[in-house]
C-alpha cells in the first residue's frame, strides 16, 4: 500500500538520485530517513499504523506537515541529530592488497580508538594534535 503513494515513489527516486549522494540512501525506507534529516522544513511525519515483521515495514497511513510561509528558514529547528555521513563509506585497497573500508568514525568506535591512541609515543600525538 505504501509503495503505491506519491511520496514513496518520490523518495524512490530520489533514493535512486541520491545513491551515493549526500545522504547515500538507496532504499525509499532509507530516503524517508534522509529527507527527515535533510529537509528542515519538515515539521512532523506521523506514519499510523506503521505493521513490523521480518519482511519489512509497511505504512498503512502516514501524514507529512511541513513549516508554514510564515516561518522563514532561520526559524526553522536545527535537527539534534544527522543522519551517519554514508557518502564517506568507500572500499579501499592496501599497498598489500588487503581490502578494507574506510568510514567515518562511530560511537561504538570509542574503546578501540582509545585502545590504538594508547600505542602511539608522544610525540606522534603531538604531531597529530599540536597543529
Amino acid at each position: 500500500m505504501m509503495e503505491q503513494t506519491k511520496i514513496y515513489k518520490a523518495l524512490k527516486r530520489r533514493a535512486r538520485a541520491q545513491a551515493g549522494g549526500s545522504c547515500g540512501a538507496r532504499s525509499p525506507h532509507g530516503a524517508l530517513q534522509c529527507a527527515v534529516a535533510e529537509q528542515r522544513w519538515i515539521k512532523e511525519i506521523d506514519i499510523n499504523p506503521l505493521l513490523a515483521s521480518p519482511d519489512g515495514l509497511i505504512a498503512l497511513d502516514a501524514r507529512v506537515v511541513v513549516h508554514g510561509p510564515e516561518v522563514t528558514l532561520d526559524q526553522v529547528p536545527k535537527t539534534a541529530i544527522r543522519a551517519y555521513p554514508t557518502r564517506y563509506v568507500a572500499p579501499w585497497t592496501m599497498k598489500d592488497g588487503n581490502a578494507v573500508t574506510i568510514r567515518p568514525i562511530r560511537p561504538e568506535d570509542e574503546p578501540a580508538l582509545v585502545r590504538f591512541h594508547e600505542t602511539l609515543s608522544e610525540r606522534t600525538v603531538y604531531l597529530r594534535y599540536s597543529t
